[in-house]
């Protein structure tokens, strides 16, 4: 993982890729630009949430972007986009510190989202009668561009004509 150990020195701990992960999500952590591999790969909780993505998607989804996000009520984690959904895999953090449990994955077809918006950091997905704001950790262009192809897809795929 020599990838992820270059460059300039970072007081947050980061944790390596699992060996088994999928190449799709590979590929997006390969491809980050340095400062945002490394937002990408902070926090024990993220490592959780990436493993509950690894095991939980189908073999023929394919992911296209995630960044970190923070939902207060449910934990930390990715924002993720696949060809059909957008998902939220978050485990359980109070404070700095994380709780004993499973990483929950909320998954949401294109078509069904009705809004998505997103600004200063904050990023939201309505669905139906629903609701899910997350914080966006890692800030930045890199997450602004997360944004901007998950509101493309959205739209492209919104049968509420967005």
């Amino acid at each position: 993982m020599a990838l992820f150990s270059k460059g300039k020195s970072s007081s947050a701990q980061l944790f390596a890729l699992p060996p088994n992960l999928r190449s799709d999500l590979r590929r997006i952590f390969e491809l980050a630009p340095f400062n945002a591999c490394n937002g990408l790969l902070q926090a024990a909780e993220n490592l959780q949430a990436l493993r509950v993505l690894n095991e939980g998607l189908p073999a023929d989804e394919q992911v296209f972007a995630l960044t970190r996000c923070s939902e207060p009520a449910r934990g930390g984690g990715y924002m993720v986009l696949t060809d059909r959904r957008l998902i939220f895999a978050l485990q359980p953090v109070k404070g700095q510190q994380m709780i004993d449990g499973p990483p929950e994955m909320i998954a949401i077809k294109l078509g069904e989202i009705s809004q998505y918006v997103f600004d200063s950091g904050m990023a939201a997905a309505v669905y139906g009668d629903m609701r899910i704001g997350v914080g966006l950790v890692q800030g930045g262009m890199y997450s602004e561009d997360v944004c901007k192809r998950i509101k493309a897809a959205v739209a492209q795929n919104s049968k509420y004509g967005l």
